[in-house]
């Protein structure tokens, strides 16, 4: 296993990105990238769940960041 294992991809099966979340809680840490001022950006997901089939990202880490909710994150995105 690498660090790259627990990337995800927000398009993907939900179900599968929630197990992958579960399964590298300690390490290597699911993540995903977004584009942030014309650069890539690591985004740690902390905390997430399933409603009604669809994944939720409850908490995250962005790069050179503390953790936030995934609420503030997109907030600031924009």
């Amino acid at each position: 296993m690498t660090s790259g294992s627990g990337q995800i991809y927000l398009d993907d099966n939900p179900v599968n990105m929630y197990r992958k979340i579960r399964a590298f809680d300690s390490w290597p840490k699911a993540y995903f990238v977004t584009k942030r001022n014309d650069r890539d950006m690591r985004v740690v997901v902390t905390e997430a769940h399933l409603s009604d089939g669809t994944l939720i990202l409850d908490r995250v880490i962005p790069e050179g960041k503390k953790e936030m909710s995934y609420e503030d994150f997109m907030r600031g995105q924009k």
